[in-house]
């Protein structure tokens, strides 16, 4: 019987040659040494390739997700602490302003408001200077004339029939409560922790 691990060449004549499987191993491995360094060699450079462009991959994507989160931050921060502008303001910036999303503050004049359909018709006004107001909106319960209100929106573009080009366009009306209001109506108004003014 022979051994698994043991490979028979025999010759014709004397049939003693044997080598074991470790043997032929051994035997190729030091015959192809100068190979198998170089395979390793290149196997080691394509490893740290790769682990440099996985590097780089995760650099970029750090670099894109910190941009997309500062701008995000800059959008939040820049709509939320948004002033507002008088009309007389707005009016003089109307060129500047274009039709920008922003905030104007003014009264509700006496006898402008009127439906029309599913709009709000209406005008406001500040320091002698009147705007007509669109209103797609649904106006807040203590909307009324001679109130003052901010509303957020932007000038008509000026593309419907006649002159609108200072039309103002809101979804958004926000009834702003003077401290005579308040004092007038004491517990209607919400501060924003919740109590009553």
């Amino acid at each position: 019987m022979t051994d698994r691990n043991t490979a028979f060449f025999s010759d014709e004549k004397s049939g003693e040659n044997t080598l074991t499987s470790e043997d032929l191993t051994s035997r190729s491995l030091d015959s192809s040494n100068g190979l198998a360094n170089t395979d390793l060699n290149l196997l080691a450079k394509k490893v740290e390739k790769s682990k440099k462009a996985r590097k780089r991959r995760l650099i970029v994507v750090a670099i894109v997700l910190i941009c997309a989160f500062g701008y995000l931050m800059y959008q939040g921060l820049t709509n939320s602490i948004q002033y507002f502008k008088t009309v007389d303001q707005a009016v003089a910036d109307r060129s500047t302003l274009g039709t920008s999303t922003f905030r104007v503050e003014g009264t509700v004049v006496d006898g402008s408001i009127r439906r029309n359909g599913a709009q709000t018709l209406f005008s406001i006004s500040s320091n002698g200077v009147t705007l007509p107001i669109i209103d797609s909106g649904s106006p807040p319960s203590l909307f009324q004339q001679g109130i003052p209100v901010v509303l957020v929106g932007h000038f008509d573009s000026g593309s419907g029939p006649g002159d609108t080009s200072l039309t103002f366009e809101t979804n958004q009306i926000m009834v702003k409560h003077s401290s005579v209001y308040i004092a007038e109506h004491p517990n209607r108004v919400k501060a924003q922790n919740g109590t009553s003014r």
